[in-house]
């Protein structure tokens, strides 16, 4: 089955630019930003899978019957019948989120939820890992906050888990009731009162309360050491929660790494149990998280290259209980090349592997995945034979 049909929807189309592709939760409708014109403004259709009535038919769902002029960000509530995107100013800057609420039979609602009127600043809007809030990104250059949505409750109300403070950047996601934070908040103040910014990014922790500011501390393992100070020695540039883990992505002595970080079985548990940097092997390799959608899952996959243009890449999987386990890593897709004898290589630093020959059907991203990804979702189809979500069931 064909979900979307780039070829078809640039037909007689002088440019055409997919701007992301999101499911709805039920993945009965597809919601997806597209731009032809090559400006940066997207219209925004959604596609119902289900019925065969309506199969083909695309609804615009633009604003105040405008053709476009939205972001290309899409992220859905807790059900199929509410959808959160930006709208762009006459600059085209995104400022203003809007939900859209259309029950079966009813009149669609369209509602304002956060406006920026600071030129200086630009909203975006995400899904945390575990699908619960809605989050609301304000930025400039040098200084950010994040607003969240509730959403699985009642009737949520947009709450700010910290004021803007200036030149203090931060990054929200959330896990077990607390959020994690990337910032580069230093504590110190410069002669004007704005913060000196750390040289790298922090990874700091509180509750998930709204005004949480005088709550962040720093993320600390079991001995009480902390992760990241942001200091020059460790750099983090990314952080992606799970059940039972979280995953840290940077770099340190000169090389990209990954970091896992193991929390407490029980529910509600916060405590860190262990804090592992991946190694490998080969002195000189590249390493970022690949595509995780499972919020669940205790295996994660990572891409690894060897700086060697004749090494294949590679999707690998690792035990996040067991992360050291060298030989329990698999590779679930292999960019194989040839070498000099006309055979595959292979990636020394992950050991003898075993290889998998298993048919993946190109596919479209989860229902709370990022906007910016569609280049990755052939490459990252490994991830259907793991932790990831199943993207679409068979209609």
């Amino acid at each position: 089955q064909v979900y979307l049909d780039e070829n078809v929807l640039a037909e007689g189309k002088e440019y055409f630019a997919i701007g992301s592709v999101t499911p709805s939760p039920s993945h009965n409708l597809v919601a997806y930003t597209v731009d032809y014109t090559g400006d940066g403004t997207f219209e925004l259709h959604i596609k119902n899978m289900q019925s065969a009535q309506e199969k083909e038919k695309e609804e615009e769902f633009d604003d105040e019957g405008q053709s476009g002029n939205v972001g290309a960000a899409i992220v859905w509530g807790a059900d199929d019948t509410t959808i959160y995107y930006v709208r762009l100013d006459n600059k085209r800057r995104p400022y203003q989120v809007r939900k859209r609420s259309q029950s079966m039979g009813s009149t669609r609602q369209d509602v304002m939820l956060y406006e920026e009127l600071d030129e200086n600043y630009r909203v975006s809007v995400a899904k945390s890992a575990d699908g619960k809030y809605l989050f609301i990104r304000v930025s400039s250059d040098a200084t950010s906050e994040v607003h969240y949505l509730d959403l699985t409750a009642p009737e949520p109300e947009l709450e700010c888990i910290a004021d803007r403070r200036e030149k203090v950047l931060y990054e929200v996601e959330h896990r077990d009731g607390e959020w994690l934070i990337t910032t580069n908040y230093s504590g110190r103040t410069g002669k004007d009162g704005s913060n000196i910014p750390t040289t790298n990014m922090r990874l700091m922790r509180c509750r998930a309360i709204p005004d949480s500011a005088g709550h962040w501390l720093d993320m600390r393992d079991g001995l009480y050491k902390v992760m990241f100070d942001g200091s020059e020695q460790r750099t983090l540039y990314q952080v992606q929660p799970f059940w039972r883990h979280a995953v840290v992505a940077g770099k340190e002595d000169g090389l990209a790494r990954v970091w896992v970080i193991r929390f407490g079985e029980e529910e509600c548990n916060l405590d860190i149990i262990d804090f592992t940097r991946l190694d490998f092997t080969e002195p000189t390799y590249d390493v970022r998280l690949s595509t995780n959608r499972d919020y669940a899952a205790t295996e994660i996959l990572l891409k690894f290259e060897l700086r060697n243009a004749n090494s294949p890449s590679q999707i690998v999987l690792i035990d996040m209980d067991d992360p050291d386990d060298i030989g329990s890593r698999q590779v679930l897709k292999n960019s194989r090349s040839e070498d000099k004898e006309g055979t595959n290589a292979l990636t020394p630093a992950l050991g003898a592997i075993p290889q998998f020959q298993c048919p993946v059907k190109p596919s479209l991203p989860a229902e709370n995945d990022k906007p910016g990804n569609f280049d990755e979702y052939i490459e990252d189809d490994a991830a259907k034979l793991s932790n990831a979500t199943t993207f679409f069931s068979e209609f």
